[in-house]
């Protein structure tokens, strides 16, 4: 039967009763490095500095945050894992390399992959979300959800309710779950119709004639937009010219 050998992964060491009797003459020792603690010959743990494990967790952090896609690059991840994305700018590029309904099938792919089927684009312009549609293959959204969340600023709470800001986003309802849109800039009030909303913020559904599939929600509550045959579009709330 073989002796059981023990890899040490450290240039320094000491024992147990060493780190015992002077714990800063051990770590010293190791001259920033980390020192492997042994018990009876076999290592039990390693000390590093302070320093040095600070830098280690945030290489670890900077990893977790970053998740490498073959067709969307490099794309951010959340602390949970449950919200991946990337810049809606960065997007719309890839998806101008490629037809609309390949571009399409890889977004359903990457949203199969993602925890809570979503998948966040961070517009920094309007523009963008006009430019996402162009792209994109307009047949494979089932219906497009305007959401209203908490209020904009903090010291909104302190203004009348209908004077509040409330930021927005934007969610294409794909076969594989929901592409969420974000933009800084889209806010709205607790009063505001889903017709100036998409005036104001998101004529790109007009132009690409999305009016008809868009619901707005407050809070966990569709509050316009919706009628027995679906949604309607700003044409046919306001009636024939």
């Amino acid at each position: 039967m073989g002796i059981k050998t023990h890899q040490i992964l450290a240039r320094y060491s000491a024992g147990i009763s060493e780190l015992k009797k002077n714990p800063m003459a051990v770590i010293e020792q190791g001259r920033g490095e980390p020192v492997a603690i042994l018990n009876r010959n076999e290592p039990v743990f390693y000390a590093i500095p302070a320093e040095n494990f600070e830098s280690l967790m945030g290489i670890l952090k900077k990893k977790k945050e970053s998740r490498s896609d073959f067709f969307f690059g490099e794309t951010t991840v959340s602390e949970d894992f449950t919200v991946s994305g990337m810049k809606l700018a960065d997007a719309n590029l890839i998806g101008r390399m490629h037809n609309k309904q390949f571009f399409t099938r890889q977004l359903n792919r990457m949203l199969g992959k993602c925890a809570n089927n979503e998948f966040n684009l961070i517009a920094e312009t309007t523009e963008e979300l006009d430019e996402l549609l162009s792209v994109i293959d307009l047949n494979e959204i089932g219906i497009v959800e305007i959401k209203q969340e908490e209020e904009a600023d903090q010291y909104m709470k302190y203004m009348d309710e209908e004077s509040r800001l409330y930021q927005l986003h934007c969610e294409l309802v794909l076969d594989q779950g929901r592409v969420r849109i974000t933009a800084s800039h889209w806010y709205g009030t607790r009063g505001s119709t889903q017709e100036e909303l998409i005036s104001r913020h998101f004529t790109a559904l007009i132009a690409h004639g999305l009016t008809s599939r868009t619901v707005l929600f407050k809070g966990n509550d569709c509050v316009d937009g919706f009628s027995r045959k679906g949604p309607m579009s700003i044409k046919e709330k306001n009636g024939p010219n």
